[in-house]
């Protein structure tokens, strides 16, 4: 039975696109589509079944991306994973939290599933914080694999040497180094990116969409029809205000020691450095 050998799990805007563009340059590696989520599926037969359609050669390895799998309180598929493939490594990345919020916010603005400004959608959109909460996010993940077979890397180091992180993943499937063609273009950059609206959107978002329609549609013909049918994003919305800013700061370093705790390294950014006036 197909079961996964690595699982991305997210953080949703901190360069999942791109490592997933990455990662499929390497000839024994199979992906299945790009936020299929088959852990979300009804059970655990199904997501296995979702799995085995995806072909891997003998000495290949399966490989699944989905930002959806580091969404609590909204999913929480750690011990469904385990279940359906107990030797997977799993890989979070990411990225200074208030700047992955910002990016979040300018996403749903432009698929139109939050209205109103960065101050009001704070407030009022649990998840704009929630997904930035990486240690809340990566708990259960360890709980059910335990550190030896998790990996959480810094999106800003996996930027700016692309060529080595990939490899280190590389190194963790037993897949010998094959170096990048391209590291240098950033996939689904908020600059470039086409978004699906409205009822398309909905559709475009559903899981049976993503996991049984969209895997069947030819990779050439899916890049055209985005180019000719959908709108780019729009600019990005007014920056937070300071009090905002400030306020952030104050609710997410707890969040930045806690996973620097749970990995045991010393905090990856300071936030009150970067974002307080």
């Amino acid at each position: 039975m197909t079961s996964p050998d690595l699982i991305v799990i997210g953080a949703q805007k901190c360069g999942t696109t791109t490592l997933y563009e990455d990662l499929s340059q390497h000839p024994q590696i199979r992906l299945t589509e790009k936020e299929s989520s088959h852990l979300l599926a009804p059970d655990a037969t199904q997501s296995r079944e979702l799995y085995s359609r995806t072909a891997v050669p003998p000495e290949g390895r399966l490989v699944e991306v989905s930002t959806e799998y580091a969404m609590r309180p909204l999913n929480d598929p750690a011990q469904r994973a385990h279940e359906v493939a107990p030797d997977a490594h799993i890989v979070y990345i990411v990225r200074d939290p208030i700047a992955r919020l910002i990016s979040h916010h300018h996403h749903e603005v432009a698929a139109r599933t939050v209205v109103g400004d960065i101050e009001e959608a704070v407030r009022t959109v649990p998840r704009l914080v929630d997904y930035s909460r990486y240690a809340y996010q990566l708990e259960p993940w360890l709980e059910a694999y335990g550190p030896q077979q998790v990996t959480v890397l810094k999106f800003e180091d996996y930027m700016a040497d692309r060529d080595h992180g990939v490899a280190s993943l590389h190194a963790l499937m037993g897949l010998p180094e094959v170096p990048l063609e391209d590291a240098t273009t950033q996939h689904n950059a908020a600059t470039t990116k086409r978004v699906a609206v409205g009822v398309g959107g909905v559709v475009a978002r559903s899981w049976f969409y993503r996991t049984v329609v969209r895997p069947r549609i030819p990779q050439g013909a899916k890049a055209t029809a985005k180019a000719m049918l959908l709108p780019k994003a729009p600019p990005r919305p007014s920056p937070p205000s300071q009090e905002t800013l400030d306020r952030l700061v104050a609710e997410l370093t707890p969040e930045v020691e806690a996973l620097a705790s749970l990995i045991s390294t010393a905090p990856w950014w300071d936030l009150e450095e970067k974002w307080s006036a």
